[in-house]
């Protein structure tokens, strides 16, 4: 298998193969089962359940991603608000202090 596509990628590789003595499959060969070996067929199958199933579980993940992605948002916004809020409040203290300096023991 890796030497026939060595010779299509490389067409100096082509004698190579010609010395590898191998079988074509003939077209009835998908649907037999060889000596101990499962046909063609049930394995194109099972790798299509493969992927198949690997699509399905991708899309739920992505559900799962957006969710979280969802709650990393919102914390970030309570983690930005308290930040802002302390940030007022500190401001706030200063200008009070500030004022209570300017205006002095009258």
């Amino acid at each position: 298998m890796l030497n026939r596509i060595r010779a299509e990628i490389n067409p100096r590789f082509r004698p190579a193969i010609n010395k590898l003595n191998f079988v074509r499959p003939d077209k009835n060969s998908l649907t037999k089962s060889t000596k101990g070996r499962p046909c063609r067929l049930r394995s194109i199958l099972n790798v299509v359940r493969f992927v198949v199933r690997t699509q399905i579980s991708a899309r739920a993940w992505a559900k799962n991603e957006a969710l979280g992605q969802r709650l990393y948002e919102a914390v970030d916004q309570q983690e930005r608000e308290t930040r802002i809020r302390r940030m007022r409040d500190s401001w706030r203290a200063q200008m009070q202090k500030k004022l209570a300096i300017n205006s002095g023991p009258a």
